[in-house]
C-alpha cells in the first residue's frame, strides 16, 4: 500500500481510536503505529543497494514494485522485519496481558497497517509471517511473486 493511503487510514483509525478513549496520547500511538511500521524498508533497501546510492525515490520504486519481482531482481532478500503477524500476535498479547490504553493502540494501529497491506497488495497469504519467510530463506520470488496477485 501506498504510504500516503497507510497515512490516511492510519489517521482514520486513529480519529476513531480518539472516539472511543477520548486519549490524545494512545491515539497518536495508534497512528504511528500503523504508520512507523513501513521503516523496515529502508533495512531493506540498504542490505540490498547499499546506502552509496540512497535516495527515496529509489527507495520508493524498489518498494513498490516487490509484488513483480523476478528471480533476476536486483532485491534478492526481503526481510520485512517489522511486517509481521507474529508481532501482530505479541502486540495482542501484551494488551490482554496489561490492559493499558496505549498497548491497545499500538496492537490496533499495527494489526491495521498489516490488514490493509494484505488486502490491498494480494500477495501469499503467509507473506508476512517472519516464520514462512524465513523457512523460503527471504526470497521474494517465494511469497511476493505475481502470482499471488
Amino acid at each position: 500500500m501506498l504510504p500516503s493511503r497507510h497515512v490516511i487510514a492510519s489517521f482514520s483509525i486513529g480519529a476513531v481510536f480518539y472516539f472511543f478513549s477520548r486519549s490524545i496520547a494512545a491515539s497518536l500511538f495508534c497512528i504511528f503505529s500503523g504508520v512507523l511500521v513501513d521503516l523496515d524498508h529502508f533495512l531493506d533497501y540498504a542490505i540490498n543497494s547499499g546506502m552509496k546510492r540512497f535516495t527515496f525515490k529509489e527507495m520508493y520504486w524498489a518498494c513498490l514494485n516487490l509484488p513483480h519481482l523476478k528471480e533476476e531482481s536486483e532485491i534478492k532478500k526481503v526481510y520485512l522485519l517489522l511486517h509481521a503477524w507474529e508481532i501482530v500476535v505479541i502486540l495482542w498479547i501484551v494488551y490482554i496481558l496489561t490492559r493499558n490504553i496505549y498497548s491497545l493502540a499500538l496492537a490496533i494501529g499495527y494489526t491495521g497497517h498489516l490488514i490493509l497491506d494484505t488486502v490491498a497488495r494480494a500477495f501469499h497469504p503467509l507473506a508476512y509471517s517472519l516464520i514462512y519467510r524465513f523457512r523460503r530463506g527471504f526470497k521474494p520470488i517465494k511469497f511476493f511473486h505475481s502470482r499471488f496477485r
